[in-house]
């Protein structure tokens, strides 16, 4: 049976748990591991990652590793998963080793969506190195593969259900996630009363500040808390990470970047800018603080894979179940942006799917969600109407040009 990323799931992932629930954990984990890749090296990965308290990610490819293996059962809804996450070098070429001796087992085009994944994660590290030679080798197998999945794309979009029904889905979450709502209410008070937006002036975004506009509080069917800060506004990084760890029965969890890639023809420029410090409470609950930079009339943000961009806005203060906050000044554009129809509560959201100010970013592993994303619409996993969306913005950012796969952040290839 196929279960649904929830607010228990995700609580679960992200709790502290002792030695003794980790052992048992890994444990699970390297049979599950085992039994679905027959291989030694992977079992022994996710179970190292379970002991070095990475739950939640090794969980999530444990599911991934029973999906792709001789099993093929899905435990788990995770399309947005990046399966390289939390890994080093070493343990990536572990996963590639796996996925390809099921290049001949499983589906070509979902294979091949996969091993883009992977390919992207070294065309990431030769971009770091500065190596232009290797690297625009591994960018014409990229383009390579890329237009062998586009033209499957479109051969098969119209084979997409635009029917799917979600009323099942909509009510487990409804009923699981009162329990956030009550815990989100004491996190943001200790949020606020230890990180003084006075000194950090934090502001709420996104569904958090969606809940606060629409119905006076916290989105009963959400699973985290959203929080912005402008990179200008920060002084001094370290020091703001050092007193994010102060936080009592708070923890950093993770920090992830926005790689942005620039190739020319005698050098390559990457930027590696804070995109997200991901927080976890003694609950479970996470806490996404995304970094947000001003570029021209726009303000974004985002991860390794998405990026977000809004109008320009100053902040006004408000009050969210009792406390203090920031938040955008300029609400109705905020919201129309992120979100479209946001007056009407819909039943099933995507961040990767459902934001008309999502953008691409500039990177390859954004390339590589966005087409893997399409290879999975195609197989069902969501509607005609994302598809179309996710098609346009990689159009519309000249990602595809004349249906070919077009790599918009290398000048010279």
């Amino acid at each position: 049976m196929l279960i649904k990323k929830s607010y228990k799931l995700i609580e679960f992932g992200n709790k502290e748990h002792n030695i003794i629930l980790l052992y048992l954990i890994g444990f699970f984990a390297f049979a599950m591991t085992f039994i679905s890749s027959f291989s030694k090296n992977c079992a022994k990965l996710s179970f190292d990652q379970i002991m070095q308290k990475n739950v939640k990610s090794s969980l999530r490819r444990v599911a991934w590793f029973v999906r792709r293996s001789w099993l093929r059962v899905n435990l788990i809804d995770d399309g947005n998963f990046d399966f390289t996450e939390d890994l080093n070098t070493q343990e990536v070429y572990v996963v590639e080793t796996f996925l390809l001796s099921r290049e001949n087992k499983i589906c070509k085009h979902i294979y091949l969506a996969e091993n883009l994944f992977l390919l992207s994660y070294k065309l990431h590290d030769y971009s770091k190195k500065n190596n232009l030679k290797t690297l625009r080798l591994l960018v014409h197998e990229f383009e390579q593969l890329s237009n062998t999945l586009l033209e499957y794309i479109l051969n098969n979009y119209n084979n997409i259900d635009n029917k799917l029904d979600y009323t099942k889905i909509n009510q487990i979450k409804n009923e699981e996630n009162l329990d956030f709502v009550k815990q989100a209410k004491n996190i943001l008070s200790v949020f606020a009363k230890y990180i003084s937006k006075d000194i950090y002036p934090w502001y709420i975004i996104s569904g958090t500040f969606l809940g606060l506009h629409r119905e006076n509080g916290f989105l009963k069917h959400d699973i985290d808390i959203d929080i912005g800060i402008n990179y200008e506004d920060i002084k001094d990084i370290n020091q703001f990470l050092k007193d994010l760890k102060k936080l009592p029965n708070i923890s950093v969890k993770n920090i992830i970047h926005m790689p942005k890639i620039n190739i020319k023809s005698d050098e390559i420029t990457y930027d590696d800018r804070l995109g997200i410090i991901k927080l976890v409470d003694i609950t479970g609950i996470q806490i996404d603080v995304f970094i947000h930079y001003k570029e021209g009339d726009k303000i974004i943000h985002g991860s390794k894979i998405h990026q977000w961009e809004n109008s320009s806005f100053s902040l006004k203060t408000d009050m969210l179940e009792g406390v203090e906050v920031y938040c955008p000044d300029n609400p109705e554009i905020y919201l129309n942006e992120n979100y479209g129809d946001w007056k009407t509560p819909i039943k099933e959201f995507s961040c990767s799917t459902g934001t008309p100010n999502l953008t691409v970013a500039q990177n390859f592993f954004s390339i590589a969600f966005f087409l893997r994303r399409l290879v999975d619409i195609t197989n069902g996993k969501e509607t005609k109407t994302s598809f179309i969306q996710v098609l346009n913005m990689l159009k519309e950012q000249k990602v595809i040009v004349d249906n070919k796969i077009n790599i918009p952040f290398m000048e010279v290839k």
